[in-house]
Order: structure tokens, then C-alpha cells, then sequence
């Protein structure tokens, strides 16, 4: 069943065909959601996702212990996504991203600042996938898009999409292949803006003064960015990443 803003409910047999032709189709959550984070320079004193599940300590700031698998990984392991543009430059790792379940600690988050509260701002860099499905009747290449996860007001996750992990092959954004109906993919999201700010309860800027774990949650948006009447777009729920206060 899905349930609206607004309070409506609609009820459907999985998998369900949306019918539509033409200016928008469906893209749909497989409920996995990935997280992975890297320095953003060679001193920032950022935190490297690398580090977690393979060779890292548990303690106050790397908390995860799943087991490190390459693609395809299940839901509840560590993944490790090779050959993706970009990254990697600062983490000793050109093109891999290592991503975990979707929880980091807030010493992770707000290290990853852009804009707010952070004791050292901006020194790493969040990303996130997204496992989708095309629940449409037509195939389509998701070329651009972007991800909105919210918490209380003034805090925001946001960042766009930088290219899809297409059975077993990364595709930029610039190159994404076509994915036909009922096809898996993960949408890959680099999230440039980490925005902190009204933080519950006490609104104070001090670390430790809010209540935690808490929950980001929101959508992403995927489109062909085409101008004419094969042009498609869709919305797709996002599964929450979890702020913990520590391990």
C-alpha cells in the first residue's frame, strides 16, 4: 500500500505497471539504501567508508562490522562499487567507493558539513545509492536527477546524480544506458550540500545538545532531460540514513 502526504491510500499487487505514455513514467525503491563517504582532501582529516567493515576499529565514529562483499552484495552487507569516475582521488582507492547500511555517526555527518554546525566543515564527502526499479512500460536512460533527504526544518542532505551502477558496470551520467522495464540499478548520488542548522530541541549550534539516532528521509528525482514527447521523469521514495550518536 502507498499513502500519500495528504492521507491517501492506494492499494496494488506487486509488481504494479503505472499506465502511462509519454512526458512521465515510475521508477520505484527496492528498499536498499548505501552509503559511502571519503576525504575530500589528502589533510582534511576526513572519514573514509573503506575503513568500516574491512580493517576498521568500532569505537566512537566507524561503527560497522558487516562484511565487505563485491558487487552485486546483499542488502544487509558492505558493497564495494569499482570503476566509478571521480572518486577516490584522496582515499588511496581511484574509482572505488565502499559503500555500508545507511547509518553514519554524527561525528561522520557533521564532518561532512557544507553549511552549519561542523567541528572541522566540509572534510568529507557523503554519497548514496539507491537500488531502483523501472516499474514503467518503457526503457529509459536516467541522465540527470537529484536527492533530497530531510530532518527538522533546516537540515538537509542534497545532491545530484553522478551515473548509475548497471550490472556490474558504472555508467556516468553523461553515458547512462537504457533500462529496460522491471531492470535494477543503482542511482548514484553525490551529496554536495550537507546542510545543519535548527537542531532539535534546544536549537543550539553545540554538538551533543540534540536528541539521537535520528532519521533523514526524503525522495530523489530521475529524469532523461529530454525536450520532446519520449521525455520521462519519476520520483523515487528514499530509504532513511540513520545519525547515530555513536557505536
Amino acid at each position: 500500500m502507498l499513502v500519500t502526504g495528504r492521507g491517501n491510500v492506494f492499494a496494488f499487487q506487486w509488481p504494479f505497471q503505472l499506465q502511462t505514455y509519454g512526458q512521465s513514467q515510475s521508477a520505484f525503491s527496492y528498499g536498499i539504501m548505501k552509503v559511502a563517504y571519503q576525504p575530500t582532501s589528502s589533510s582534511s582529516g576526513g572519514y573514509d567508508s573503506k575503513n568500516e567493515p574491512s580493517g576498521g576499529t568500532a569505537g566512537s565514529t566507524y561503527c560497522h562490522t558487516e562484511p565487505l562483499v563485491s558487487y552485486p552484495a546483499p542488502s544487509y552487507d558492505a558493497e564495494k562499487l569499482t570503476g566509478i569516475n571521480g572518486v577516490g582521488t584522496y582515499s588511496g582507492d581511484s574509482g572505488v567507493l565502499t559503500f555500508v547500511n545507511p547509518w553514519v555517526t554524527n561525528t561522520i555527518l557533521t564532518n561532512a558539513a557544507t553549511t552549519g554546525y561542523s567541528s572541522n566543515p566540509n572534510a568529507t564527502q557523503l554519497y548514496i545509492y539507491v537500488n531502483v526499479i523501472n516499474t514503467g512500460k518503457f526503457a529509459y536512460s536516467p541522465v540527470s536527477g537529484s536527492i533530497d533527504l530531510a530532518w527538522y526544518s533546516a537540515n538537509h542532505l542534497d545532491g545530484l546524480l553522478i551515473g548509475v551502477f548497471y550490472n556490474g558496470i558504472f555508467y556516468p551520467s553523461s553515458s547512462t544506458p537504457s533500462i529496460a522495464p522491471q531492470t535494477y540499478y543503482y542511482a548514484i548520488f553525490h551529496l554536495n550540500i550537507v546542510k545543519l542548522g535548527n537542531w532539535a530541541p534546544s536549537g543550539s549550534w553545540t554538538q551533543g545538545n540534540w536528541a539521537l539516532p535520528i532519521m533523514f528521509w526524503g525522495s530523489a528525482s530521475l529524469t532523461d532531460n529530454y525536450e520532446n514527447g519520449t521525455y520521462y521523469s519519476a520520483s523515487v521514495l528514499v530509504p532513511g540514513l540513520w545519525i547515530r550518536s555513536g557505536c
